[in-house]
């Protein structure tokens, strides 16, 4: 039997970066830009860019990377309030048993335990982390569980913009006093949600995909 690497190992083997990258970053830079373009000003933020381009030669350089830390730190808030996204979704459209392949079944329900009072969706779930963690312990399944890693960022990401794109309807009327480019934002907010609900189902499906890799049973 090979041994069962380490939690250290397998964090290890986790790419965070794709969460910080793609699931943060991205949005949270969303979100800036379209506040800064609303007109937002502020006498800290004009000093420092007047500072950056004054006095350093790494002005563009240090101005991108403390944006870069902001969109990171907008896009971990965004990321909370999206979750709300994710508890609403699983209310209306929870996964289900019944959806499941049986021999799928078997495996997924033979790595975990439920629990008294778990609801179905909640039971896929957890199974299906369970099986995700079973596909970093085992090198023939690094490749599918580092795609269902990506697939889970490409959600966070897709509901993320959603909910910046509906936060900057009311933030243009707020700092510019008139509802400006909000079809824009709606139709980014619908392309958003439209884009979670597909990265939602693979991010399921896509550790179904190393079922062949396993066995029922398998420690």
């Amino acid at each position: 039997m090979p041994e069962i690497p380490t939690a250290e190992v397998i964090a290890q083997r986790i790419p965070h970066s794709w969460f910080d990258a793609i699931g943060r970053i991205i949005p949270g830079a969303f979100l800036l830009g379209g506040v800064f373009d609303a007109g937002y000003s502020s006498p800290l933020v004009s000093q420092f860019s007047g500072y950056l381009l004054r006095y350093s030669l790494f002005g563009p350089a240090v101005g991108l990377l403390v944006f870069a830390t902001a969109a990171w730190i907008t896009g971990f808030l965004l990321a909370t309030l999206s979750y709300l996204v994710d508890c609403v979704s699983g209310c209306l459209w929870p996964f289900r048993w019944k959806d499941i392949p049986e021999p799928m079944q078997k495996v997924m329900k033979s790595q975990f335990t439920p629990r008294l009072s778990e609801r179905e969706h909640q039971q896929i779930l957890r199974a299906r982390d369970c099986l995700l963690h079973l596909l970093w312990t085992r090198p023939e399944g690094l490749q599918i569980a580092m795609l269902a890693s990506k697939r889970d960022a490409e959600a966070l990401v897709s509901r993320s913009v959603a909910v910046a794109a509906v936060l900057l309807v009311f933030l243009n009327k707020y700092l510019s006093g008139r509802w400006r480019g909000w079809p824009v934002f709606v139709v980014t907010a619908m392309l958003g949600l439209w884009s979670y609900s597909y990265y939602r189902r693979r991010s399921l499906e896509t550790p179904l995909d190393a079922i062949a890799l396993l066995k029922p049973g398998a420690p």
